[in-house]
């Protein structure tokens, strides 16, 4: 991994589990992008979805998941700002509205093109 932050630690385990799990028949790795319009700058932007996953459910059909793999938090609005962090409010503030533009695109992305979209979070673990 390029960071090693909190998030490829995630990302890691779920990879781990994409690599050794029978359910699984193909998945990759920010392959798929998706157009997506920020609503903080008007213009359109590429989402590199984390993954995308070709996978046999229990009833042994084949589905393809866009797959998020996020810390809960981010899901989340953040928290109101003191005036301390007023700053690292704003940008988490900013960061919450082009995730949920992103998710929303991928979603749409996923319904025409034959896939389902997910987030996981950390509360997923395997």
């Amino acid at each position: 991994f390029p960071s090693h932050d909190n998030r490829s630690g995630l990302k890691l385990k779920y990879f781990r589990f994409f690599d050794t799990s029978p359910a699984v028949l193909s998945w990759s790795s920010e392959s798929i992008i998706v157009p997506y319009a920020n609503p903080l700058t008007g213009r359109t932007h590429r989402y590199f979805v984390d993954n995308g996953v070709t996978m046999r459910n229990k009833k042994g059909e084949i589905v393809k998941y866009l797959v998020e793999i996020k810390p809960h938090s981010k899901l989340l609005p953040p928290p109101p700002s003191n005036k301390r962090s007023a700053k690292n409010t704003a940008m988490l503030q900013r960061e919450y509205i082009q995730n949920k533009a992103k998710w929303l695109a991928a979603s749409q992305w996923s319904q025409k093109h034959g896939y389902q979209f997910i987030i996981i979070t950390e509360k997923h673990m395997l």
